[in-house]
């Protein structure tokens, strides 16, 4: 969900605080040394200075946290194939460790290491298992949770939230992508510019790989009877309060990079980017140097004793502060004025010196001292546009602070006009909100917790805040509202956002199927949602109809890549309503679409946009050279044209049909959807039905949308041989039939050259992108249809454990560099019979060619003189 500003503040409290506070106690101790002053007065402050120093020393420890790894098993781990023959150590009962892990946060922290832009799917599975083994041999490890999220809640969808990141993502990749392009020349066709740059946006079907790889490495230990207990788990809603959850009830560490893990109740955080982990890349094994894992390790004590408040009042802070769902809360102006008033008032106070030696005196200011949030120095800029204010106040400093011996009081504040309170006031808020907030919900506290806490109780006021938790915080946001004339809707709401981090798991949300799926089928979907068969993006479908079209990695200049599975998001959409919906008395449905349009701009417009002096929207604007239409009178030229992208909604009216009900009828649907009902389709082994099918509809697609812009012999060929090369281990090519262990260090030997390749153009880019959407629906397609674990896709090998086959480990573009022209289509005998050395492979090749191919005449127009695949069709 995300605490607007959390992040920044914690990590002040946390690194700031302490050091500061350590370095105003050694000033303090060494002041008082210098004096010589050997009584007992002194040396008894010395003593109380010295032990608070050594506290606040442990407190730094606190957060510094170190794991040891057993590096015997990480190694056997990395290099055994048999699972069997690995050795566990003993984990020590009383210091069992469980690790809660936010696998979304976790799946952006270790994906940021891979190179999107050469597509190194490869590196992406052996990071993934890198770090998984480092986790499981982590000493006295026994439990690892990866928790994945589900969909969003309504009222984030009704915030608008994701709708503003998408669009926010939209325009990063733009920039990102144009500010990357090599040879940027106005005059050269955007699919021929190269792009150089790594941007984290992968494709959203690595996610569900993600999940899956996750899966068959918990099968696969769990299978062998491995004493470390790894689970995924699947939030139905957002995962962060299901972490939580997790944390308490195993009394594990949550590690994630999300700052509402500061708020909830749980043992400790450890933020991703605190981690130190080796890399990868310079492992050599067997490894012999030892290893630790160092982080930080943030507390929800350690922050409250630096707001000086309860934690249980935490919830109420972080959804002031703000989040996905609400704006930060607008402080009354009449507080900051109240605050701002007592803020001069210790500054003037602070100003004049006393020698006054008592413990608890020094320890006070110390603490007040420890400036984290900046106030001083805030109010120092303020008063420098109020000179004559700002002369009121140092007259009296100059005044008290030559008096000698004056024991320290309350000066009284001079009166300040309320113009002059109000500006200062209002910069105070603006830069110090923060501060102010944490004083303005001291002072509520304070007030609900007289109204609520029986005075007359003999228990503590530990245990009657514990008693009374929900009571009190109901009470605080009450107070609150009352404050702003806030209607009960609006504390409502404000409720019902606390309450979610509250450590109770009546407030966890539940999905309710039976809302939006039909009666027959709740328990299969959500038998299937749970267990990665049913992913989150088609529940969104069924649940708020809609779909968002994410944007990632393309050539931003183009067309959306979302474009070529317009056809399939359809197809998805009338499946999962005639299937599923519950109400099937309407024929149609309505679904939002949310797709980036390349939108082409008119004069006035550029105008506005020029005339505006907006950056951002001057440089969302892109240029096109297009030729004209040669006529008698105007030879042909070339004309300049101005677009820009924008993230638009498209409403997709859907009618519902009869699908048939048995695995059979739907697996004729679903080759009829991909244009792949040919026979020799039948003949292509089961677990490369879906790359042959999506290949199939890529060559119709992009012939029926642009004859011009249909993909060529070339591109073909790079496509199946890198689909055959990657997947060639499951063929029995690699000698892998014997492994039996999913997190073992994988050594392929790449059937052709490996190509280095830091650089593609933005056509490659695009069309690698197209095809990816296109297995994206249809793995979408076959989850919709429950076909995912059907019989007609699975023999032995489970063809859902390989997604990330389809991902070519080698890398499409490798290939295309490859076959750069058709010449290479030869074995080590010269012979035209395909594009491996290997005949298994090339009869592999030539078996998914075939299929593909067969009868594709009967979609597309074929022109004799420049007949599309000529090489094939004969």
């Amino acid at each position: 969900m995300g605490i607007k500003g959390l992040t920044t503040f914690t990590n002040k409290c946390f690194e700031e605080f302490a050091i500061s506070k350590e370095n105003l106690l050694k000033e303090k101790i060494k002041e008082l040394e210098k004096k010589n002053d050997n009584s007992k007065e002194i040396k008894d402050i010395l003593k109380t200075l010295e032990k608070e120093l050594l506290i606040n020393k442990k407190k730094q420890n606190e957060k510094c946290l170190s794991f040891d790894i057993n590096m015997n098993l990480f190694n056997s781990l990395s290099l055994e194939s048999d699972l069997k023959k690995i050795q566990y150590p003993k984990i020590n009962k009383d210091g069992k460790l469980s690790l809660i892990i936010d696998a979304n946060s976790f799946f952006f922290y270790f994906s940021s290491k891979i190179n999107w832009v050469t597509c190194d799917y490869s590196n992406f599975i052996e990071f993934l298992k890198f770090y998984v083994r480092i986790f499981i041999s982590i000493k006295d490890v026994k439990n690892i949770f990866f928790i994945f999220d589900g969909i969003e809640p309504i009222n984030k969808i009704n915030s608008g939230t994701s709708i503003k990141r998408i669009k926010s993502k939209g325009k990063r990749i733009f920039n990102k992508v144009k500010n990357s392009v090599v040879n940027n020349n106005i005059r050269a066709n955007y699919d021929d510019m190269v792009i150089a740059y790594n941007p984290l946006y992968p494709p959203p079907l690595t996610i569900i790989i993600y999940m899956q790889e996750l899966r068959k490495i918990s099968k696969n230990l769990k299978d062998f009877k491995f004493p470390v207990n790894l689970k995924v788990i699947q939030a139905e809603y957002e995962a962060d309060v299901i972490v939580a959850k997790y944390a308490r009830k195993y009394n594990g560490f949550i590690i994630g990079n999300d700052s509402d893990y500061l708020i909830y109740e749980s043992p400790g955080y450890i933020p991703l980017d605190s981690i130190t982990l080796p890399e990868m890349k310079k492992i050599k094994y067997p490894c012999k140097k030892k290893w630790k894992i160092e982080c930080t390790l943030w507390k929800i004590k350690s922050l409250c004793d630096i707001l000086d408040f309860p934690s249980l009042y935490l919830p109420v802070f972080g959804t002031l502060c703000g989040n996905d769902y609400i704006d930060s809360f607008k402080i009354p102006m009449s507080f900051v004025k109240e605050y701002t008033e007592t803020l001069i008032n210790y500054y003037i106070v602070d100003k004049i010196e006393y020698e006054n030696y008592d413990s608890k005196e020094i320890l006070r200011v110390i603490n007040k001292n420890v400036n984290i949030f900046n106030d001083k120095d805030t109010l120092k800029e303020a008063l420098d546009d109020f000179p004559k204010l700002k002369y009121k106040i140092n007259e009296i400093i100059r005044t008290n602070a030559n008096k000698a011996n004056t024991k320290k009081k309350k000066v009284n504040v001079i009166p300040i006009k309320d113009e002059d309170l109000n500006n200062i006031a209002t910069i105070i808020y603006k830069k110090n909100y923060m501060k102010v907030l944490v004083e303005y919900l001291k002072k509520k506290i304070s007030k609900s917790e007289k109204r609520v806490i029986s005075n007359t109780s003999n228990s503590s006021i530990s245990q009657e805040r514990e008693y009374n938790k929900v009571k009190l915080i109901k009470a605080l946001i009450l107070d609150i509202a009352k404050d702003k004339n806030e209607s009960e809707e609006k504390y409502q709401k404000l409720y019902d956002l606390a309450k979610v981090y509250i450590s109770n798991d009546e407030f966890i949300e539940k999905q309710n199927f039976s809302e939006f799926i039909n009666q027959k089928n709740i328990n299969k979907i959500s038998d299937y949602f749970y267990k990665g068969l049913f992913y989150g993006k088609e529940v969104k479908v069924l649940k708020y109809k809609t779909f968002h079209c994410s944007p990632y990695l393309e050539n931003v200049f183009n067309d959306s890549c979302w474009e070529i599975t317009n056809k399939l998001r359809k197809k998805l959409y009338s499946i999962l309503f005639s299937l599923y919906g519950c109400d099937n008395e309407n024929k149609s449905v309505t679904i939002e679409e949310y797709k980036r349009k390349k939108i082409e701009l008119h004069e006035d417009e550029i105008d506005e946009i020029e005339e505006s002096y907006d950056d951002e929207k001057v440089n969302s604007v892109f240029i096109t050279v297009e030729e004209t239409n040669p006529s008698i009178i105007n030879p042909k030229t070339r004309e300049l044209k101005y677009f820009i992208n924008k993230y638009v909604k498209e409403d997709i009216i859907i009618n519902l049909k009869n699908i048939g009900i048995t695995e059979k009828e739907k697996f004729a649907l679903y080759k009829k959807i991909f244009y792949s009902s040919n026979m020799k389709m039948n003949g292509v082994k089961k677990i490369f039905i879906p790359i042959a099918t999506s290949i199939r509809f890529f060559i119709i697609e992009t012939y029926k949308r642009n004859k011009l812009n249909a993909i060529t012999e070339h591109e073909l060929t790079a496509l199946i041989a890198s689909i055959v090369s990657s997947m060639s281990n499951l063929l029995g090519v690699q000698n892998t039939r014997n492994n039996n262990s999913s997190l073992k260090v994988t050594n392929k030997t790449s059937p052709l050259p490996k190509n280095k390749v830091s650089k593609m153009t933005l056509h490659f880019i695009h069309r690698f992108s197209e095809f990816q959407n296109i297995i994206f629906l249809n793995i979408f397609i076959l989850s919709a249809l429950t076909l995912l674990d059907s019989p007609f896709l699975n023999n032995k090998s489970n063809m859902i454990n390989h997604f990330h086959e389809y991902c070519w480990a080698y890398g499409f573009h490798k290939f295309l560099e490859y076959f750069k022209t058709l010449d290479f289509l030869h074995n080590g005998k010269g012979e035209k019979e395909g594009p491996f050395h290997s005949n298994f492979l090339n009869n592999e090749f030539k078996m998914i060619l075939n299929a593909v191919i067969e009868n594709i005449n009967h979609y597309i127009i074929i022109n004799k003189e420049k007949p599309f695949l000529k090489y094939y069709l004969k």
